[in-house]
Formats: C-alpha cells, sequence, structure tokens
C-alpha cells in the first residue's frame, strides 16, 4: 500500500501514531532480544 493510499483511508494523525507504536514496538523487541543474547 501506497503513502497516498495510507492517507485516503487515514488521517495523517492516526498515520504517526500507528509509525510511533511500531518503533516503540521495534525498540522493545530489539531490547528482549539482547537481554536474551546476554542470558546465553
Amino acid at each position: 500500500m501506497t503513502v497516498g493510499e495510507l492517507l485516503a483511508r487515514m488521517s495523517s494523525e492516526e498515520l504517526t501514531e500507528w509509525i510511533a507504536l511500531y518503533r516503540i514496538e521495534h525498540s522493545e523487541r530489539e531490547q528482549a532480544a539482547q537481554r536474551a543474547k546476554a542470558r546465553k
């Protein structure tokens, strides 16, 4: 899906919120992977 298609379906504000959520979740996954790696 293109950015134009996304913006046709949701507001810029909602898209910004989804991006922020993705970044938080991505960061949490990386931290969990680093903790798991450190335990080995």
